[in-house]
């Protein structure tokens, strides 16, 4: 095959829908579209940065360079993308932050002797500008946006004056020069900060309370990350610049000066450490990540001090410390379901049960039982943690459940709440009642509650039957809840033994409960018990749940149509 010309070098270019489309996802909102201009205001050398907003049109005028040639704003302004030179800006690298203003309306820059107007709106096929020359020279540079509030539309301006100033504040909290929003300066200068520490590669001030850390590039907020990634919350405003996204809003894998200073904050979060009495909630994540997973060396006192530091939760909910906690021979991860079960392994010793939210801090998800044996294992190796036996066995929850699936506890009636409270004593009232469907020898049970994690109601077979807590809520929150109840005591007395454990149902046994639901009588009790918790309601002045609510105001408004013998004698005649 012959070639017919010599290669032709040719350049990709880039269609003006692809750089609008950059433009709207980099605009994220008004503040941080002005936080861009005030940057490029910083690199241009200006001393103050003046905002202002009245009737939906924003100006921004700064006292920087601007813009001394046609040559400039043809190289500078008109190419997006075109990179800084090393050193030639403190915030800038590809000149493309302004496009985010531009969402926001018809933008002005008025710089010298020249004007230069967008409107990405009107232009629908182009993306471009209009440049005019005028007599009249501008100091500094002057961006004018004149935009809608209309809250309903795509990137409008904020309607409240007020909500700008505040979130623009935050977001060009430390900017290096005077910042002020309708003649009010909205930032602080580093220099004039309260900082409670700082080094070559940033201010700090932090504290134990802040849920959050609010991170700066040199006074521009970047990101506001969770406390517990680093067991501190506060402010962190860079010396240096970060290296960002294009976007701003994240710092990239690989930035020298973030990686610096998350070590300092590491050796802050440390050296508190040694001095607490209490771990605070977000703390507890960022010391796990450190003992799980790193190297770093713990001193010896320090280990101790961890050990005896209650912020591991169990199955009760108290916090405790690893020492507790880890000193055991077997240990278990609960499933979030079987909390009796849970609670008496805990409490006969059979195992230490961890839970799943203490796991689940460093596996960022549900954990697994292989989860649980390796950051288990990590704790009591890096604490210097001793087992009775000199070693530790991991045993599967479901374990467990198979073996105590007859686990149960007594509710005492003042744990219960008044709507169980009430539930409980119509039962108890309607006991003999409820009994005569069976008629089952050794006389009527007393009744009480309890709470079992596989069963909802259990007997002796001749002097009590406790039905689950859960049954006594079910009653709001079911129209049939009423009807499982009482079916469910029905079950408990057609059995003539202990129902706790395995237990078998034979003929005469369904014969029996069979009967005794099919007997009219069963659905008298069913209605009674209903009007009963209903009178209850009405007394306690409990609210009844929607679906009872809905249901006995429809019974309601058919009893007023209900015909009586007066009101047929009348029809008839």
């Amino acid at each position: 095959m012959t070639a017919l010309t010599a290669p032709e070098a040719r350049q990709f270019t880039v269609h003006p829908a692809i750089i609008k489309s950059i433009i709207r996802e980099q605009a994220g909102s008004p503040d941080k579209a002005i936080a861009e201009l005030i940057m490029n205001s910083v690199d241009a050398g200006a001393t103050r940065v003046d905002i202002t907003f009245e009737d939906g049109t924003l100006t921004i005028k700064d006292d920087g360079r601007g813009f001394s040639s046609r040559e400039e704003i043809l190289q500078v302004f008109e190419t997006f993308g075109l990179p800084h030179e090393e050193g030639d800006a403190i915030y800038g690298r590809f000149r493309v932050g302004r496009g985010q203003i531009m969402v926001y309306g018809k933008v002005s820059w008025r710089s010298g002797h020249y004007e230069m107007v967008a409107d990405l709106a009107g232009e629908v096929e182009n993306f471009g500008y209009h440049l005019q020359e005028h007599d009249t020279f501008a100091e500094g540079c002057t961006v004018t946006v004149t935009g809608t509030t209309d809250p309903y539309k795509p990137y409008s301006l904020p309607h409240s004056s007020k909500s700008l100033e505040r979130d623009l504040a935050e977001m060009v909290a430390y900017v290096a020069v005077p910042v002020t929003f309708n003649g009010t300066v909205i930032n602080t200068l580093p220099s004039q900060a309260d900082w409670t520490d700082e080094d070559d590669h940033a201010f700090y001030s932090l504290n134990r309370t802040d849920w959050e850390l609010l991170i700066y590039n040199k006074g521009v907020m970047v990101a506001k990350q969770q406390a517990h990634w680093f067991g501190v919350g506060g402010v962190v405003n860079t010396k240096q610049p970060l290296a960002l996204n294009m976007a701003r809003n994240a710092i990239l894998c690989g930035c020298d000066v973030w990686s610096r200073i998350k070590l300092r904050l590491k050796a802050h979060y440390q050296k508190r450490l040694a001095r607490v009495q209490q771990l605070k909630d977000h703390e507890v994540p960022a010391l796990l990540e450190w003992i799980v997973h790193t190297d770093d060396p713990i001193p010896h006192e320090l280990q101790r001090k961890i050990r005896s530091l209650r912020f591991m939760v169990d199955i009760f909910g108290n916090k405790q410390s690893p020492e507790k906690m880890l000193t055991a021979e077997r240990f278990t991860l609960h499933d979030r379901t079987h909390i009796t079960i849970a609670e008496h392994v805990h409490r006969s010793g059979m195992a230490s049960v961890i839970m799943p939210q203490t796991i689940g801090m460093l596996t960022r998800g549900n954990p697994t039982d292989q989860d649980a044996v390796d950051i288990i294992g990590r704790l009591i190796k890096r604490l210097a943690i001793f087992p009775p036996n000199g070693k530790s066995y991991f045993k599967d929850f479901q374990f467990f459940v198979n073996s105590l699936d007859d686990t149960t506890d007594d509710i005492k009636d003042s744990q219960l709440t008044n709507e169980e409270m009430l539930v409980l004593r119509i039962a108890r009232a309607m006991n003999v009642e409820i009994y005569n469907l069976v008629r089952a020898p050794g006389g009527v049970r007393k009744i009480s509650a309890g709470k079992a994690d596989k069963v909802e109601a259990w007997t002796d077979g001749c002097s009590y039957i406790q039905i689950d807590r859960g049954i006594l809520k079910n009653v709001r929150h079911h129209k049939c809840g009423v009807n499982k109840l009482v079916a469910l005591i029905v079950h408990e007395y057609c059995h003539g033994d202990s129902t706790s454990g395995t237990h078998s149902h034979d003929y005469d046994f369904y014969q029996q409960f069979h009967e005794a639901i099919l007997d009219p009588d069963f659905g008298k009790i069913v209605d009674a018990f209903f009007r009963r918790y209903v009178s209850g309601l009405c007394r306690k002045g409990i609210v009844p749940s929607g679906e009872h609510g809905q249901h006995i105001k429809q019974i309601a408004k058919l009893a007023q149509d209900l015909p009586t013998r007066s009101t047929r004698k009348a029809a008839a005649s």
